[in-house]
């Protein structure tokens, strides 16, 4: 409700459920004069097939850094003592 009263641009991007799903989510984006943005009407397919690219050149260069152990052990070090065997894991 106090969206509603913003003199700001409201506007709802969800890549991962519809905006609108019953009534009272029509509501909601009646009153509070909510614009919902579609995704497929955002990116042009070069635009998406450019994400795709970057997407996995940097997956590439992420596997590369998780494999470079001395690098990482020196950077997860203090005082001498490195933590990277224990967080690995996590990562």
């Amino acid at each position: 409700k106090e969206l509603g009263k913003t003199e700001k641009n409201i506007v709802l991007l969800n890549w991962r459920k519809p905006a609108i799903w019953n009534m009272e989510s029509i509501k909601i984006m009646k009153n509070t004069n909510c614009k919902v943005l579609n995704i497929q009407k955002l990116l042009t397919s070069k635009d998406s097939k450019i994400i795709s690219e970057l997407g996995m050149k940097y997956s590439k260069k992420l596997e590369k850094l998780w494999s470079e152990k001395v690098f990482l052990n020196e950077l997860f070090c203090s005082n001498g003592i490195s933590i990277w065997d224990c967080i690995k894991k996590e990562f």
